[in-house]
């Protein structure tokens, strides 16, 4: 197959190869975080808030500076491998971007639910991320790795 012809079949959803699916987002949605968003795109919806600087529990804490703890909600029942797998390389993208050494034995927890999803999380956590950690008043994040 060629790429014109990739890009021309028709997915199961009926969008094209060079189709995107519709997306919106919404900040600021959770009162109780620092920063917050909910990133939908076609079926799949994401809410996420970030949390912090919160003091770090004691088994997690770093003298020298803050860490990022993240923690994935499903949809419905427990969390999976996976999940955990999606929860390490969050928290691995975010890590270099904070300002960790002004957050000394702190933590800034980042807490992801998933609404809604149809296989394309990883994506969806990326943009969802980003989002979020920008409503964050603070500004405690120097740069986004994924932006």
């Amino acid at each position: 197959l060629t790429l014109l012809e990739v890009m021309a079949m028709k997915r199961p959803d009926g969008r094209t190869g060079d189709m995107i699916r519709p997306m919106s987002v919404e900040q600021r949605l959770l009162h109780e975080a620092d920063g917050s968003a909910r990133w939908s795109q076609g079926s799949c919806s994401v809410l996420a808030g970030v949390f912090g600087p919160i003091e770090a529990k004691q088994a997690k804490e770093n003298y020298s500076k803050a860490i990022v703890d993240v923690e994935v909600k499903p949809p419905v029942g427990a969390g999976t491998m996976e999940m955990k797998e999606l929860e390490r390389a969050v928290a691995k993208t975010l890590s270099p971007s904070i300002r960790a050494s002004n957050y000394p034995r702190m933590a800034f927890k980042i807490v992801i639910q998933l609404l809604a999803v149809d296989g394309s999380v990883c994506h969806t956590f990326v943009c969802i991320v980003c989002v979020c950690v920008r409503t964050h008043p603070w500004h405690v994040f120097s740069f986004l790795p994924a932006l």
